[in-house]
């Protein structure tokens, strides 16, 4: 999904978070902040992969040049979901953190089964060095 969308939906459910009784400007806020940053792992991929700074040319590059299958992007995984769940226990605001990054998991989880892409995404760091490991023949 592209990054104004998940800006837009993110927004939206921080709005809504916001009807419930306790929570706060900050905690929606941090809601929102994290359902869209945390594709800050794309822009790390690209300054990795291409040795470039852009975040223009990193934005064009993952939409329109970046076709490679079974991506991995590290915030994007089941380890680090679980990671920040069970920080969230002892965390109150990793809590909000949690929230936004399952939110936009899911918006992502169904961009790619809308689009038939599912394989386009790496979901498991561990599988992902697996794979690797046996394409090199390790």
């Amino acid at each position: 999904m592209l990054p104004h969308y998940h800006l837009i939906y993110g927004t939206i459910l921080a709005i809504l978070l916001l009807l419930f009784p306790g929570i706060t400007y900050i905690e929606a806020i941090i809601v929102l902040l994290s359902s869209f940053l945390i594709d800050i792992d794309h822009y790390i991929s690209y300054i990795i992969i291409k040795k470039d700074l852009s975040l223009k040319k990193a934005y064009f590059w993952e939409r329109y040049e970046n076709k490679a299958k079974g991506k991995l992007n590290i915030l994007h995984t089941i380890e680090v979901l679980v990671i920040l769940g069970i920080l969230s226990i002892y965390i109150k605001y990793i809590f909000f953190i949690f929230i936004g990054f399952i939110f936009h998991f899911i918006l992502d989880l169904l961009g790619l089964i809308k689009r038939k892409k599912l394989y386009n995404r790496e979901f498991f760091i561990i599988h992902y060095f697996i794979k690797k490991n046996a394409r090199a023949g390790i």
